[in-house]
């Protein structure tokens, strides 16, 4: 779904404002935008989205006075000559930034992280090798014994003709390892979401579907240890 950046921006600060606030003066095409917004600090806010400038690519736009002035680029993916999308931002406890994407071509998923609010990037991490879609990520906003933020990525995997996988890869050291389990059976899945809850229980949530667009069931399960196990699915609705 292809939507103005600047429509979202201005949903977001509705609160505020009824004006539309532009973030990129570019002309170059958008799409798949996703905000976050830093838990340390309100008003610095970041925007990934799809650019088209010959290839795909992942645009990076930010805002550190609530959505006043915005800077940024159009281009931050570190590949040349390849096409990137799926964009997914979030930040950590600390502040630290991080853009999610995909490069279907080579079957992979890309994190990069910024410990400069956007600023400046690490170089990409690779977090999933497959054929992946629709990769989603949350991280928590607390740290683990050993210091760092738990990233988590819910992603589907294709593995055949009707069959896909849902993958959450989990790094318990700030993306510098991934280790990736299968929560979903065999079977048509797609349509993962992850999401961590306040005493640092994860939740992931996909679709099991019966052919290519018809849902059957909506499932979740979930995790009290901060991703190393998790209960058996729950079946939320069933069409």
């Amino acid at each position: 779904m292809k939507c103005l950046i600047a429509f979202l921006v201005t949903v977001l600060l509705a609160y505020s404002s009824s004006a539309q606030v532009r973030i990129s003066e570019t002309s170059a095409p958008k799409a798949e935008p996703h905000v976050a917004v830093n838990p340390t600090n309100p008003n610095h806010i970041v925007v990934v989205a799809i650019t088209k400038i010959n290839f795909a690519r992942i645009g990076a736009y930010r805002t550190t006075n609530g959505g006043v002035n915005w800077i940024g680029s159009d281009d931050i993916v570190q590949q040349v000559n390849v096409d990137a999308g799926d964009p997914v931002v979030a930040f950590d406890g600390a502040g630290n930034v991080y853009v999610l994407y995909q490069v279907r071509t080579q079957g992979k998923l890309y994190l990069l992280e910024s410990m400069d609010g956007g600023v400046t990037w690490e170089p990409a991490m690779t977090v999933f090798t497959g054929d992946p879609d629709r990769p989603w990520m949350a991280i928590d906003e607390s740290p683990n014994a050993a210091g760092f933020y738990d990233i988590f990525v819910a992603v589907t995997s294709f593995e055949g003709s009707q069959v896909s996988d849902i993958v959450l890869t989990r790094s318990t050291d700030g993306g510098a390892s991934f280790f990736a389990a299968t929560l979903s059976a065999v079977g048509n899945n797609q349509g993962s979401y992850v999401a961590i809850g306040p005493d640092n229980d994860v939740f992931v949530a996909w679709a099991e579907l019966s052919s290519v667009n018809a849902v059957t069931q909506i499932k979740v399960r979930r995790s009290t240890d901060r991703g190393v196990t998790f209960s058996g699915a729950l079946i939320l609705c069933t069409s």
